[in-house]
């Protein structure tokens, strides 16, 4: 087996004394610190990445151009079955060294008519992207979010789990095998209100505001598709009803009566534009929930109660569930519908975070230091799921979502 002549210096080429690779030497071949390529016959070689991944591939000249194709992935399974026909493989797909043979076939004759197969095979592969249904666009969105490397971009888990639950309950059935261009702001506004008559106002909002992402991950992927939920506004769908939530008082009270020192409630950071306090209510508004379980703690271990001390920590009391999920339906969607956008919320969160520490325990945002509710967050998310699951499922204990905070306008 001779070596095959790299593009790149920095692989290494791993030569054999066989003519050709077989499925046992395949499955054989290990990760290096650098990949290297092996070579079979007719052109064909096996690449093995640095992470163990084996692909077939072909190098060939066309014109003046050098270009490689990647004929699919090894599977070390595949030689167990009988190898599929020709008319039934296809670029891309996990193969046996014998498939990957007869794609060599095809591509070869797609270069004898002058088609570069590489070529062929990625406008086939953005054709099926453009043909995907909206029902696989939200499994690719909600990939995306769920991704660490999504970085900045990656949802929390539970709202994550809050828009999938959504999606399953209130869109996949009437959107799901749709294309996108067949999604129009007159369909989704028709959807929404049929939503909000048998699902409630804020289940209707939320579903407005995972197609409207849905399509805004689409359109960054290439996508040319008008976004229907751009036209459908969420305060034609429900509007927020005022209502009073006073934390000084209740917290003043309760010091009164555990002969605690009233505590010294300043003021909050900055909140000159949505964005910073769409990220300022998101905290307190978020406190609520976990309140559901401090105030059970209270009780179980100290004796106090609403009426005793604790009344603060029961925020909005047998209510708490469902307004809080009114509340997440209300939020712009990653912040992109707020003037200044998702960095403005998040930094006004981090600051409302750290002043109600502050507030509290003197000294705790500068022991913080600058990582705020991000770090704070991470920290009682990796220590306290399980608490954090146990607040929501208290919440929706007491609150089976029969008094939604929204209502039709």
């Amino acid at each position: 087996m001779s070596v095959v002549r790299h593009l790149d210096e920095s692989v290494r080429a791993v030569p054999s004394r066989a003519r050709s690779l077989s499925d046992f030497q395949l499955k054989g071949l290990k990760p290096l610190d650098k990949a290297y390529k092996v070579s079979d016959r007719d052109g064909l070689y096996a690449y093995v990445s640095p992470s163990g991944t084996i692909s077939l591939r072909y190098d060939y000249r066309i014109g003046k151009r050098r270009e490689t194709l990647t004929l699919g992935r090894y599977d070390a399974t595949a030689p167990a079955r009988v190898p599929r026909n020709l008319d039934v493989l296809d670029f891309g797909m996990g193969l046996s060294l014998a498939e990957a043979r007869l794609l060599l076939t095809k591509a070869k004759r797609s270069l004898d008519q002058g088609v570069s197969p590489s070529r062929a095979k990625a406008e086939k592969k953005a054709a099926e992207t453009d043909a995907l249904t909206f029902g696989k666009w939200v499994e690719r969105y909600f990939d995306f979010k769920g991704d660490p490397k999504s970085r900045g971009e990656q949802l929390a888990d539970s709202t994550l789990a809050m828009r999938r639950s959504t999606y399953k309950r209130a869109l996949e059935k009437p959107l799901g095998k749709l294309m996108l261009e067949e999604i129009t702001p007159n369909r989704l506004a028709t959807l929404c209100d049929d939503i909000k008559s048998q699902r409630g106002p804020a289940v209707a909002v939320h579903a407005r505001e995972i197609v409207l992402m849905v399509f805004r991950h689409a359109q960054r992927k290439g996508i040319e598709v008008s976004n229907p939920a751009e036209r459908v506004q969420a305060s034609a769908i429900a509007r927020f009803e005022p209502r009073d939530r006073a934390l000084s008082p209740s917290v003043d009270a309760d010091a009164k009566l555990t002969h605690c020192t009233e505590v010294n409630v300043t003021h909050l950071g900055p909140l000159t534009n949505p964005a910073q306090l769409w990220g300022c209510l998101y905290v307190i508004e978020g406190a609520t929930l976990g309140g559901q379980i401090i105030i059970k703690k209270l009780s179980d271990h100290l004796g106090l109660t609403t009426s005793s001390g604790a009344s603060f920590f029961d925020g909005y009391g047998p209510h708490t569930g469902s307004r809080w999920k009114a509340f997440c339906a209300a939020v712009p969607a990653d912040g992109d519908d707020a003037p200044g956008g998702r960095e403005a919320m998040l930094s006004s969160a981090n600051l409302t975070f750290d002043l109600l520490g502050e507030w509290l325990f003197p000294g705790f945002a500068g022991n913080a230091g600058s990582t705020g509710l991000a770090g704070s967050a991470a920290a009682v998310a990796s220590a306290g799921s399980a608490e954090f699951a146990e607040a929501v499922e208290v919440a929706e204990s007491r609150d089976p979502l029969t008094t939604p905070l929204l209502s039709g306008s």
